[in-house]
């Protein structure tokens, strides 16, 4: 996959992460403080409804007192007057105020009068929590023993719930002692629940708590004073178009009697969804355009010319083109320095090259002036020889310095570019900027393995630096992990050979005879034997692949088939040594190299 594609693909995971993340933050975050707002109104509302039922109470309190603070209705009790009955409890009176109860008791809880209407249907109507005998005593509507205190609330009758205030009877000047009590009540019927719905616009109802079945949130509430309540409101959120909020109403003897619910429409839920969806529209638009903006910063900054760099390079790998065309201005950072390096070691490469030319081209001459004479045949071939030998010191020095400026100039470059970008990473706080940068972190890690492998490949330094067992048995480790084939290797040598370029050649010539094993011979095991004798050194290099006919190795006429085994045979024969094949088809494959240890003085 290419390292544009791979880019593409974070920077829209990324998005597709950030949109993802934003919505969870919204639905997460922001969309229960709209809920949360939406509870609080609704439980304002709730709240609006107890104290409108509060209100009520206290209002018919208000004219309870009224009545009951009258010297008519203190002489009432005890002289019983018609005229007074006439005048004041008449079937209008009822209707006027929207009375469902009138009670007028003695002190010791003794009817003196009292009436329960049916103001629907005009007619009176008998509650049986009101006998015509009068209250027992004790009962909670007698406690009130002064002249200022009243009962007021709820209770629940058979007719359904009702407010209720009782007051004790006295003077007008409010004074006693109290001669009896007087009982005002009002039902909560449906169209007195539509009254008080219009007057604080808020629809609710009073359901008796008898006729409801949710007992354990009836029991989580708390006991309640009448006409108090505490905070145990319950929410019903199951209809997104209606939020429904309830609380429990205790009636005179302090037990829960009234369950009230409010039904309130979810502006605040609507608008709340409405806003997140806006939210995402205008975070996925900001995203895809900090994307487009980072995608064209990255690809016109850094990618296009790590790209073009890259396919340069492997264009020049294959050519004999060897210079770099730049496809953008010169710039002050550490890809300019890395196109520099780079430059730099085309110039010096350039320049081996053109003298690995000339040498070539004299090689020519004196190959056609060995043609001229045959007395000179002996004396041309041995200079040629010794030309080529030097050409493989030559080759080498050159392949190792190459490796050096592999190694000093481009390898620290792309280090130094690897440190700025983690520089960069822990300057950056944006985490999706991590990844991104971190990729780039990544491609230039690859490229510093694939120079390393080159600089490895050029010149091993582990040759230069343990000699050469220690070469070979790093190159066959490397066979056994890259090509799966079980190589062996024994060896005498008790100390190491000082001599750079025998181990230079022989490490080179074991090299390619493996390679060929590994390409051609489809081998399960190599087997490398090293012997030092006093002035030669002996190796061998064994296969039990598939063999082939050493007759066809090199046809007569044929310029081109088996280049690496000659190049190793003629090399060798330069050095005063000789080389060997022994193979025939199905039976693997025999090569021996012998070379003299001492050839220092005849090629410098």
């Amino acid at each position: 996959m290419r390292l544009k594609t791979k880019i593409i693909g974070i920077l829209l995971i990324v998005l597709f992460l950030y949109a993802g993340l934003s919505f969870g933050i919204q639905w997460l975050a922001v969309f229960p403080n709209f809920l949360a707002l939406e509870q609080a109104l609704a439980e304002r509302d709730l709240n609006r409804c107890i104290a409108a039922l509060r209100r009520e109470a206290h209002h018919l309190d208000i004219v309870a007192h009224d009545w009951a603070a009258w010297d008519d209705t203190y002489r009432f009790i005890e002289e019983r007057d018609s005229e007074f009955l006439t005048s004041n409890l008449g079937a209008k009176t009822f209707f006027d105020n929207q009375f469902n109860l009138i009670y007028i008791c003695t002190s010791d809880g003794k009817k003196v009068w009292g009436e329960a209407w049916d103001l629907n249907a005009a007619q009176r109507m008998s509650l049986p929590e009101f006998p015509s005998d009068g209250l027992e005593k004790g009962h909670i509507l007698l406690s009130n023993h002064d002249v200022e205190l009243a009962i007021s609330g709820i209770i629940i009758t058979s007719k359904g719930p009702m407010l209720i205030s009782s007051r004790p009877v006295i003077t007008s000047n409010h004074t006693g002692p109290i001669r009896g009590y007087l009982v005002m009540g009002r039902f909560l019927n449906e169209a007195y629940v539509k009254t008080l719905a219009e007057q604080i616009n808020v629809q609710h109802t009073y359901l008796p708590i008898a006729s409801q079945d949710d007992s354990e949130w009836i029991a989580g509430c708390a006991h309640q004073t009448s006409l108090c309540y505490k905070n145990c409101s319950h929410f019903d959120d199951t209809d997104q178009r209606i939020l429904r909020v309830k609380n429990t109403f205790s009636d005179i003897y302090g037990n829960p009697a009234l369950m009230i619910q409010a039904s309130i429409p979810r502006e605040v839920y609507a608008k709340g969804v409405v806003t997140i969806r806006f939210a995402m529209v205008l975070i996925c638009i900001a995203g895809i355009l900090i994307l487009i903006c980072l995608w064209l910063l990255m690809n016109s900054n850094i990618l296009s010319p790590i790209v073009d760099l890259t396919r340069q390079v492997i264009k020049i790998r294959g050519s004999d083109n060897r210079l770099l065309r730049r496809s953008f201005s010169r710039r002050s950072d550490e890809i300019e320095d890395l196109y520099r390096e780079f430059e730099h070691m085309l110039r010096d490469q350039n320049c081996y090259h053109a003298g690995l030319l000339e040498a070539n081209l004299r090689l020519s001459l004196e190959i056609e002036k060995s043609q001229q004479s045959e007395s000179l045949r002996i004396s041309h071939e041995n200079k040629l020889r010794e030309l080529a030998a030097q050409l493989l010191f030559t080759e080498e020095r050159e392949r190792r310095r190459l490796a050096g400026d592999l190694h000093d100039r481009i390898g620290q470059a792309l280090a130094f570019c690897q440190i700025k970008l983690g520089l960069l990473t822990q300057i950056n706080q944006n985490r999706y900027l991590d990844d991104k940068i971190k990729e780039v972190h990544d491609g230039i890690e690859q490229i510093i393995q694939e120079t390393r492998t080159l600089t490895f490949e050029v010149s091993p330094p582990v040759l230069y630096e343990l000699g050469l067992e220690a070469a070979i048995e790093w190159f066959a480790e490397e066979t056994e992990k890259q090509h799966h084939i079980k190589v062996h290797i024994t060896s005498d040598i008790s100390d190491p050979l000082n001599i750079e370029t025998l181990n230079v050649f022989a490490f080179r010539a074991l090299r390619e005879l493996t390679l060929n094993v590994v390409k051609h011979a489809n081998a399960q095991n190599i087997e490398i034997h090293i012997r030092h004798f006093a002035d030669r050194l002996h190796l061998q290099v064994i296969d039990d692949g598939v063999g082939f006919d050493t007759a066809a190795l090199w046809p007569h006429g044929s310029t081109d088939c088996g280049f690496g085994l000659f190049s190793i045979q003629e090399r060798a024969e330069s050095l005063g040594g000789h080389f060997s094949i022994q193979s025939t088809p199905g039976t693997g494959t025999h090569a021996e190299l012998i070379l003299p240890t001492k050839i220092e003085g005849k090629c410098q």
